[in-house]
């Protein structure tokens, strides 16, 4: 294993065995990263079939005021939300589906945390949804007229920032 060691202001990095009596600084910060749930690559240790790191810890993980929610990237690990009429888009989900028959309101609160994404798709539509997100960037509504209209969304501490949009008109 190719590793960086210390041992009294002496460094060595890239050496393939551990030497005897130092401080191996790269397996300390992956156990410090995997206690504190930072997702990484190690790269100095067990790999898989086609020799390449094991990915530890891949996930993110933040606090929403309830409980812990896993997220890989800003996307939360749950299931995606289904909506037929007027109403909210959640949080908890990363992907919002809006099926509706008739034109509809939906709003969407502030982020949880910075990095959040939100994708909001017309799955089914006989009519017009009105998105109105909480502080947009841009506009103060989203328009989603024909079924496959998406908006992607990220939250920046402060405002919904549109990353990606098909057919949506924004006002």
């Amino acid at each position: 294993m190719n590793g960086t060691f210390i041992q009294k202001g002496f460094v060595f990095k890239g050496l393939k065995e551990t030497l005897k009596g130092y401080f191996h600084l790269e397996r300390w910060l992956s156990e410090t990263l995997d206690k504190f749930k930072v997702g990484h690559y190690d790269e100095c240790c067990p790999t898989n079939a086609d020799s390449k790191p094991v990915r530890y810890n891949s996930g993110i993980q933040f606090f929403n005021g309830t409980a812990w929610i896993s997220t890989n990237n800003g996307i939360p690990i749950v299931a995606q939300q289904n909506i037929s009429e007027a109403g909210a888009a959640n949080l908890t989900s990363y992907h919002t589906a809006w099926s509706i028959e008739s034109s509809v309101v939906g709003t969407l609160a502030a982020g949880t945390y910075s990095g959040q994404l939100k994708k909001i798709t017309v799955v089914s539509s006989g009519a017009q949804l009105l998105l109105v997100p909480i502080n947009l960037t841009g506009g103060t509504t989203i328009a989603f007229y024909n079924t496959g209209d998406s908006v992607i969304l990220g939250w920046n501490g402060t405002n919904w920032i549109i990353i990606e949009s098909n057919g949506v008109v924004v006002a």
